[in-house]
């Protein structure tokens, strides 16, 4: 390899922890490649010592999944060019370690921005599209998975690899959500749009949790043409009652017609409140102070607690999450929850798994435990997992579900077969990222 490799216990221990910090797994070393042949060289080497690699990011996973006992972890920190930016053809080509922040500061000053972001900006490109990636434009565009261009892969018997919807389909389906286990991403060729320069932001205020799913059911059925992000947002407090907030964002130019009657009209129950703000101001706000790895607080975990419902049984679910994670029954002041609708068909990545119905929510939050409270957290989880059964949901793979064999089986359902078959065809020594799934092997 051309970039570093390394024992240093200091590089060796921030490789060891995600952001679960719940986690704990000690690699022997980590590598640093600076581009696509340093990892098929790694992969050749492994390959011949049967030695196991893992790929990490911006370690934002919450359940250990990108960590590494005793092998080798591939860091893609050196994976960090913006490669190019086309905006007459509205794309961009990044490499898999790129920030989302940094991409979004890019193409910000050229007036154009990715159509859909996740709510973290401060995790790479790559890694978001290995677990999906959705965000507050999810209604509209599903996942980032199902409208990436493009990917160049580095699979684990060391081939580099152009796929596409058009070249290596299978492996281009599968790369996306595929919780690194078929391929390397290296390089993603991502949609960008033109922004508009004025953007209003609408806060609906609900009282319960019924008028709530049913204002952001409303939304979505009208499919309102200005709007380009939705999200809810559930506040528990054991101080507060329990707050209910829809947001929505609409961008305009000054001589367009507003979107304001419109979104007002399907929001006339609730107490809304609007804003209107440079379209540049309010992205810029909501990329954040970027917190490094080592400054994070080790004395606290966060297993993260996230899935997929159906949206026509989705009050019964969520009432039984808010239960089940309770400021009584967690020990919490205040435990924050997400809600992100998404119209199924526009889920098109075999391996992101949704329950069946018209319309989904992706829904959780990452409640942050103090680490000697371990059998709340552990109880919480499993509560959680529970509802989400009861509830015919699925999980969303970036939090911490301490699934086993048969959970695993149950998660991918009808395509348990094929995600080992896969496996065996395009990691045939099972080098790539396999601490996470139990697959079954057929020699």
């Amino acid at each position: 390899m051309q970039g570093r490799v390394t024992n240093a216990p200091d590089v060796v221990g921030d490789a060891s922890f995600d952001f679960g910090r719940l986690v704990t797994r000690t690699p022997s070393l980590v590598a640093f490649p600076r581009d696509p042949q340093d990892i098929a060289n790694l992969f050749t080497y492994a390959n011949r010592h049967r030695i196991q690699i893992t790929t990490q990011g911006a370690s934002h996973t919450q359940g250990g999944h990108t960590l590494s006992a005793s092998g080798i972890v591939l860091r893609t920190d050196g994976l960090d060019a913006i490669v190019e930016i086309n905006a007459e053809a509205n794309w961009a080509l990044v490499e898999s370690g790129v920030r989302w922040a940094d991409l979004i500061e890019t193409t910000l000053r050229m007036g154009y921005l990715p159509p859909l972001v996740t709510t973290n900006l401060h995790t790479t490109v790559g890694g978001t599209h290995s677990v999906g990636g959705v965000g507050l434009a999810s209604f509209r565009y599903g996942s980032q998975a199902d409208i990436c261009l493009g990917l160049e892969v580095v699979r684990p018997t060391g081939e580099v690899v152009w796929c596409s919807s058009h070249t290596n389909k299978e492996l281009f389906d599968h790369v996306l959500c595929g919780l690194g286990q078929f391929g390397v991403m290296t390089k993603l060729k991502i949609p960008i749009r033109r922004f508009k320069p004025r953007t209003v932001v609408f806060n609906a205020f609900c009282h319960s949790l019924e008028q709530f799913t049913d204002a952001i059911r409303r939304i979505v059925a009208n499919g309102c043409p200005g709007i380009r992000g939705l999200a809810g947002m559930i506040v528990e407090s054991s101080s507060e009652s329990t707050r209910y907030v829809l947001r929505c964002t609409a961008e305009s130019t000054p001589c367009e017609g507003s979107q304001d009657r419109s979104i007002t009209e399907l929001l006339h129950d609730t107490t809304l409140h609007m804003a209107e703000a440079d379209t540049r101001h309010i992205v810029l706000s909501g990329l954040g102070k970027r917190i490094e790895k080592p400054q994070w607080d080790k004395s606290s975990v966060d297993p993260g607690f996230h899935c997929i419902l159906p949206s026509t049984n989705a009050d019964c679910s969520i009432a039984g999450i808010l239960s089940a994670l309770s400021s009584s029954s967690t020990g919490l002041n205040m435990v924050e929850y997400y809600l992100l609708p998404v119209h199924r068909r526009d889920l098109t990545k075999p391996l992101l798994k949704a329950p069946q119905d018209n319309v989904v929510f992706v829904f959780g939050c990452s409640p942050s435990f103090d680490r000697s409270q371990e059998s709340k957290y552990r109880g919480a989880m499993r509560r959680f997992a529970d509802c989400v059964q009861s509830g015919n949901g699925k999980h969303y793979l970036i939090g911490c579900t301490a699934f086993r064999k048969p959970d695993w089986e149950r998660h991918y359902a009808e395509s348990w077969s094929a995600v080992n078959r896969l496996k065996q065809r395009y990691d045939p020594n099972r080098i790539l990222n396999q601490n996470l799934i139990p697959y079954e092997w057929r020699d």
